[in-house]
Parts: structure tokens; C-alpha cells; sequence
């Protein structure tokens, strides 16, 4: 069998996209949902209750350097200055 492409979404900004990429992630055949990002960590929660990522976290560097994502579903808000 072949590897799963191993997804993350890093951002939740755009909740009306994000949700559906997660949704996407987990349930394709041939993928899967490694992590969910986001800089408030009851956002990226509530992703993964619905979508049970491998891990979810605060650390967009942590995602970013993990060896079993293989691509990254960047949602964040580039004009938001937090």
C-alpha cells in the first residue's frame, strides 16, 4: 500500500475554507490530516474534534519541520498583524 500524503493546515483565519480542507485531509483516500495549526489553540481544537488530526498545536514551526507532512494548507490572514 502506498504512503498516505500526509496534510496540515496551518491557520484558521478563513474558517469557511479551512474547515472543509480539514475535512477533505482526513477523509480522501490517499491522505491523511497530520496537524492543525493555529495561534489560538481552542480554534485548532475545535478542527480536531471534528477531523482527529495526529496532533494540534500552537507551533506552526513544529508542523513545519515535521517529516510526515508532506503539505502545508496555509489559511492564515497575511494582513493580520497579531
Amino acid at each position: 500500500m502506498a504512503k498516505k500524503l500526509g496534510i496540515a493546515v496551518v491557520g484558521l483565519d478563513h474558517w469557511y475554507t479551512a474547515f472543509p480542507t480539514a475535512e477533505a485531509a482526513a477523509t480522501m483516500r490517499g491522505t491523511r490530516l497530520v496537524a492543525v495549526a493555529d495561534r489560538e489553540l481552542s480554534r485548532a481544537e475545535e478542527v480536531a474534534d471534528r477531523h482527529q488530526p495526529d496532533y494540534v498545536t500552537t507551533d506552526f514551526r513544529r508542523v513545519i519541520s515535521d517529516p510526515n507532512v508532506d503539505l502545508i494548507c496555509s489559511l492564515l490572514n497575511t494582513r493580520d498583524k497579531r
